[in-house]
């Protein structure tokens, strides 16, 4: 045979461990709720609020762009005000709806914070 280092190989995939450590995969209840035993888990509930802000923060960022007058140019071709406009609408429309889907509580919604 292949000596220690290959029986030592042998047994670790034998037993589908790395480190000591038993694969994801093969045990997945085992790490899934950890930190917090009982309770859904609520990251789902973060990555809704992070990303009604970030339609929030876009949504503002046109905003200033009316108001300051900015200007985009890609090449040769100026962009007006009036997508800025429909963008505003847009993501105030999204910011809106993600925040009360990360409010909203029961079955079909996260149960959250």
């Amino acid at each position: 045979m292949g000596g220690p280092a290959a029986q030592q190989v042998a047994y670790l995939w034998s037993h589908r461990t790395f480190f000591g450590v038993q694969a994801l995969w093969e045990h997945p209840h085992r790490f899934a709720g950890k930190r917090n035993k009982g309770t859904p888990m609520k990251s789902q509930v973060f990555g809704l609020r992070v990303a009604s802000v970030i339609f929030a923060l876009v949504g503002l960022v046109h905003v200033l762009r009316l108001i300051a007058g900015w200007e985009i140019a890609v090449g040769s071709y100026r962009i007006g005000a009036t997508p800025s406009f429909v963008a505003v609408g847009v993501c105030a429309l999204i910011a809106a709806w993600l925040g009360s889907l990360s409010r909203q509580r029961g079955p079909d919604g996260p149960t959250g914070v």
